[in-house]
């Protein structure tokens, strides 16, 4: 038997999705903040959930067998104070897609002055400053991990 502890301000919706695949040799409990976290999750050995929460938390699950960041990025729990005896995954190539479309809206946001110009729809007046192009510009890309590597 398998014991889970889902931390995540998304727990109630990562509770469902896991119940629903009928895994019987799992128990579930979730939380969706650390300090409501009690002795039913302290014997877990598998933790799921957001790595800021996890690190505030994980001193404490000392039967840890694996921990499932819900992140792509995992740095709060690299941290040198906290334990690492356990298998330690990520999430990577689904945010790709996802975070390629919002740099683009905020691209042209930014070069078609966007928010400005709704502001002054708002106030009815007529914005005549020139609107900026993509055309021609160059895009810097630091990383091209799995989300840099599909906005490139």
């Amino acid at each position: 038997m398998h014991k889970l502890l889902i931390l995540s301000e998304l727990a109630d919706r990562y509770h469902h999705l896991i119940e629903s695949r009928y895994l019987p040799d799992l128990e579930i409990v979730s939380f969706r903040n650390p300090k409501e976290i009690d002795q039913a999750a302290i014997d877990c050995n598998i933790a799921l959930g957001d790595p800021d929460l996890l690190s505030i938390s994980i001193a404490n699950l000392r039967h840890l067998e694996w921990v499932q960041s819900t992140w792509a990025g995992i740095k709060p729990l690299l941290s040198e104070e906290l334990p690492h005896h356990y298998m330690l995954t990520n999430v990577k190539g689904v945010f790709g897609p996802m975070m390629s479309e919002f740099v683009f809206c905020y691209l042209l946001m930014y070069e078609k002055k966007a928010l400005a110009r709704y502001a002054s729809q708002q106030k009815i007046e007529w914005d005549k400053t020139s609107p900026g192009f993509l055309l021609g510009k160059t895009i810097g890309i630091m990383g091209v991990g799995s989300i840099g590597g599909h906005i490139a």
